[in-house]
């Protein structure tokens, strides 16, 4: 006992010296805090932030009311006593696993952005209507997520609390740009301008 009191007179001691100089929040942080805390209301069905949060949803699963699951376990987030990383509720969809080697081999020389991907489409012009046909359900979804009115992300209230990550929607990003270059191929111009 004798030493965990010790230690804790330590770690007082530790956190009294950290605050020691503490100053008054900045100019831009008070600045920060006024934007953030005067925010006109989006209500959540308007918000992408909460579809994204549901975009990886199981298929035969509402991708909003996925997020809006998710938006509410971070919003009412406890820190567990271990302090230890908590994942977001719910299983994703793991649509890369499923993937032929043509679609991967596509995606990953897209993302690079080099003369990769245009050779490859070149190459087997199907492959790209096989990709937007493979994952269509993610397509139709980050299309909804464009429809939204706004984007309003929830601020975690715990270092260990799970963030939300971008993968759907940046699939999504990079199907519906697909889309477009098979409307463009098509000589349907107009709707690929409309889609930029």
């Amino acid at each position: 006992f004798a030493a965990q009191f010790r230690q804790g007179w330590h770690l007082l001691g530790i956190l009294v010296a950290i605050n020691w100089s503490d100053e008054a929040p900045s100019a831009d942080a008070v600045r920060l805090q006024r934007i953030v805390s005067e925010r006109a209301p989006l209500a959540d069905r308007d918000n992408a932030f909460v579809l994204s949060l549901g975009l990886l949803a199981p298929q035969d699963k509402d991708a909003y009311q996925w997020g809006l699951a998710r938006k509410a376990f971070m919003e009412h987030f406890v820190s567990p006593a271990s302090g230890a990383y908590v994942p977001m509720p719910g299983k994703e969809v793991d649509y890369m696993a499923s993937r032929s080697a043509a679609t991967k081999a596509l995606d990953e020389a897209c993302r690079r952005g080099d003369a990769g991907c245009l050779r490859l489409l070149e190459q087997d012009p199907a492959r790209l209507d096989a990709w937007l046909a493979s994952e269509a359900w993610l397509l139709e979804r980050y299309r909804n997520l464009l429809d939204c009115k706004g984007w309003r992300e929830t601020l975690p209230k715990a270092s260990n609390a799970p963030l939300a990550t971008y993968n759907g929607a940046m699939t999504g990003q990079m199907l519906f740009l697909m889309q477009a270059l098979q409307k463009a191929r098509a000589g349907d111009a107009a709707t690929a301008r409309a889609m930029l």
